[in-house]
């Protein structure tokens, strides 16, 4: 059987030999922002992430992130590639029976503790429900927020300057007990 191919025809063949291992690699960068966070999430090393994303570029001959120091920016082609995929391979993922998230990092969060208990845990139920892992870290306000600065707790709800105790009252110098 002879099939005639017209620019059409071509245009789809292409399509169709893209590797799902490929586009999962590239959604994976496209929301972490890193190729290293990539690689973290699905369980790969960074150079194989490196490795399908540039065969992924040539293939569809077009570059899909410029390199930063911090991470990857997305080009314009890759935030429409995203969002033609993006609902597509999370279903897959589902029916394979994958969370999209079933291997992200937990949420770090912190404060103190009785802030966390009474007003900030019972609002996360819901995200808990939906998966989201949390690492919840009990703590003075600024000791956490010293965390916060050094990267080790992105979330503390707590002001940056909280403020300081009160000074202990003067009593004038006179004697709260007489001898």
């Amino acid at each position: 059987m002879h099939r005639r191919e017209d620019d059409g025809d071509e245009a789809a063949a292409g399509n169709a030999s893209l590797d799902l291992n490929q586009l999962r690699t590239f959604l994976a960068v496209y929301r972490s922002g890193s190729f290293t966070a990539a690689a973290r999430l699905l369980g790969l090393s960074q150079p194989t992430v490196t490795a399908q994303i540039r065969s992924l570029e040539r293939r569809l001959d077009r570059e899909l992130f410029a390199r930063t120091p911090r991470g990857a920016a997305p080009a314009p082609f890759a935030d429409e590639l995203a969002a033609r995929i993006g609902e597509p391979l999370d279903a897959l993922a589902e029916v394979a029976g994958h969370s999209v998230d079933a291997q992200a990092e937990p949420v770090h969060v912190a404060g103190p503790a009785e802030f966390l208990s009474h007003s900030v845990l019972p609002g996360l139920g819901p995200l808990v429900e939906k998966g989201v892992r949390l690492r919840i870290t009990a703590g003075l306000t600024y000791a956490l927020l010293g965390q916060r600065r050094r990267g080790r707790a992105p979330i503390c709800p707590a002001p940056d300057t909280p403020p300081r105790p009160a000074p202990a009252p003067r009593w004038g110098g006179r004697p709260l007990v007489h001898r």
